[in-house]
């Protein structure tokens, strides 16, 4: 608790309070310098620790972060906001977003979308995109982007398809795939 400011040399001066004892720290004077080293009046809040300058406005806390709900809202309008399909996809052409076809879990969308909020559990279908706790109705631009991606109009957006290692039957002689396992 600051109880006073002493005018000489712009230090803040604690002074107990009367009928309990005086912390050690109290009976201390604490220097108060401004940014550019010069003596300046401040205030000391000694509940919290920190000191405030009087020409400062006291530091706001952080804001929360947002939802990843109010993300996936703003992601899905600025999505429509660049236009049609097109436009969209040449947006997540762009930003190097790929996607499976006709799987609303490895969607192009999804993936972006995964990447803006932060959020795995994500799920995109042609009307809506669903996340943890709700679900959104998608935009007529993003319906249509979705019908003509899961046609095949933008191979660019597709994840390559990964190729199966050969097995080692298919590799060997012919007739090798069937042979049966004989019991030692």
């Amino acid at each position: 608790m600051l109880r006073a400011l002493d005018a000489e040399g712009g230090r803040a001066k604690l002074e107990g309070t009367s009928g309990r004892p005086e912390p050690l720290w109290a009976s201390k004077t604490l220097p108060c310098t401004g940014s550019d080293n010069t003596s300046g009046r401040c205030q000391m809040d000694v509940d919290k620790m920190y000191v405030t300058y009087h020409e400062q406005p006291p530091r706001q806390p952080a804001p929360p972060a947002a939802s990843p709900a109010v993300i996936l809202m703003k992601a899905l309008s600025d999505l429509v906001g660049l236009g049609g399909p097109d436009e969209i996809a040449k947006c997540l052409q762009e930003r190097g977003v790929r996607g499976a076809r006709e799987d609303g879990s490895k969607c192009v969308l999804v993936n972006y979308f995964r990447s803006v909020t932060g959020c795995s559990k994500l799920h995109v279908e042609i009307l809506y995109t669903s996340y943890p706790g709700g679900q959104i109705d998608n935009p007529p631009e993003i319906r249509a982007f979705l019908q003509r991606f899961d046609r095949g109009v933008f191979p660019e957006l597709l994840e390559p398809v990964p190729r199966c290692p050969a097995t080692p039957a298919a590799v060997g002689p012919p007739g090798a795939a069937t042979r049966e396992l004989v019991p030692a």
